[in-house]
């Protein structure tokens, strides 16, 4: 029976934990940090039982769930059931998986966690070889080491949440299970039913994650979830074999084609159905696809996406053929030489031409200032990139294609003109042309965008 498309996601698989001492501004915005992490939605990419071999905390067989934070880190969460999984209860392990955690053991895997006290290791096993290598595939899938994630912020929340750190985790599944109560046969029936709490073996919902994690490009999510040798039947008919190949191919897909709409997803544990309608970011061209997922114990088989019918298989062909035409013309242009040259190492060439006056903005890359030519009069908007963060292959790319999108407009005003390009030691220059109509932002809220 069909569902609505809802992304379905569960509560956050820890509880924070945090000691009396922790104090002062600087360690209260950290638990606000940790709080706010504790309470993001995460979307689950594998789950099954594990047996766990030596730990004498932990029973010896559990439910572990392995979720995607969206931020290229995995979380890799263990429970005494798949029924407790489908609950708020903190687990017993939580883990953030980087990809020195991790390392492959006889039929399972040994995963490191860092703490207070040091680092723990503990080795879980699957019940065969296929499982094994699945589960070590889908951890793999993480290209962060610990350092670089420290060093990005990404793991500052997770020490908050340390099983050494006072009350620790046994005594915060405890509190919990105080808190919940007991519960009257109708409150646990709702509570069963409530679609959040649905961590189980839920096709609609494997089918919506993988959705939500194509829509928002998470590429160790999608890794994760994708057996090794996954599928990928195109809409004109070509065959994609391997996770890799798999994912690259949906990420040009994401470069070029926007979700719009996106229709009932439908099936078992088998396969899931849906029609999701893309609009070409070039072309303005849409498209509507039927989606279907083939599904081997939660994760992705086989991906097949077609045209729902042969008008749309027409239209798919023909923007094949512009897209093919385009990309063909692109690497040309970028093959052929400037049509001018850097003034290299002479920025005295570009102050005897012009005279610098106001900056008239700035950016990530560099910052724009007026210039005005010394000879003409006439007033040019002067780009000034500095070298420390523009590559130059990159920045020759796009002079190209800027003066080829000259040359088709001619004289038209819909493009800015490119006029000259001038090189320093620190800084490349590009004299534009000066458009002095304001931010092309705030003219966009003034007037609000063109209707369709």
């Amino acid at each position: 029976m069909a569902r609505p498309t809802t992304v379905m996601t569960v509560p956050a698989l820890s509880i924070v934990a945090v000691r009396p001492d922790l104090s002062g501004p600087h360690l209260c915005k950290r638990v606000r940090t940790a709080l706010c992490a504790a309470c993001m939605p995460v979307v689950v990419v594998k789950s099954g039982f594990l047996n766990v071999l030596n730990s004498l905390l932990l029973p010896k067989r559990g439910y572990a769930v392995l979720s995607s934070t969206g931020n290229g880190l995995l979380r890799f969460a263990l429970y005494r059931s798949e029924d407790e999984a489908s609950t708020s209860i903190p687990a017993l392990v939580d883990i953030t998986v980087t990809s020195d955690a991790v390392r492959p053991a006889a039929r399972g895997f040994v995963i490191a966690k860092l703490g207070v006290m040091g680092t723990r290791y503990t080795e879980f096993a699957c019940d065969t070889d296929e499982e094994a290598d699945s589960w070590l595939h889908s951890l793999a899938a993480v290209k962060l080491d610990a350092s670089h994630a420290l060093g990005s912020g990404q793991l500052s929340a997770d020490y908050l949440w340390q099983p050494h750190l006072v009350p620790g985790r046994p005594i915060a599944r405890m509190l919990f299970k105080m808190a919940q109560g007991p519960m009257t046969t109708a409150q646990a029936r709702v509570v069963h039913h409530l679609p959040m709490l649905k961590l189980e073996n839920d096709p609609i919902n494997w089918h919506a994650s993988y959705a939500h994690m194509t829509l928002q490009w998470d590429r160790v999510g999608l890794d994760a979830m994708l057996l090794r040798d996954a599928l990928l039947y195109t809409p004109l008919g070509e065959t994609l074999k391997g996770s890799e190949a798999v994912l690259e191919r949906l990420y040009r897909y994401t470069r070029t084609l926007k979700m719009v709409e996106m229709g009932v997803i439908s099936g078992d544990e088998r396969a899931t159905h849906c029609v999701v309608t893309y609009m070409h970011h070039t072309f303005q061209i849409s498209l509507r696809l039927q989606e279907t997922l083939e599904w081997h114990r939660g994760q992705v088989k086989v991906i097949r996406v077609s045209p729902v019918d042969e008008d749309m298989r027409a239209r798919a062909g023909a923007l094949l053929r512009i897209q093919r035409e385009y990309t063909q013309k692109v690497h040309e242009l970028l093959k052929e030489p400037l049509p001018f040259s850097f003034v290299r190492e002479q920025e005295d060439a570009l102050m005897s031409t012009f005279e610098m006056g106001a900056q008239l903005g700035s950016g990530n890359f560099g910052s724009v200032k007026l210039g005005r030519n010394k000879a003409t009069g006439q007033v040019r908007a002067i780009k000034c990139i500095p070298t420390s963060k523009q590559d130059k292959d990159a920045l020759e790319a796009e002079i190209k294609i800027m003066r080829a999108a000259n040359d088709a407009v001619g004289d038209l005003s819909c493009v800015v003109k490119l006029f000259e390009t001038y090189q320093s030691k620190d800084y490349y220059y590009l004299v534009m042309e000066h458009v002095s109509g304001g931010e092309l932002f705030d003219r966009i809220l003034e007037e609000g965008t063109p209707a369709r």
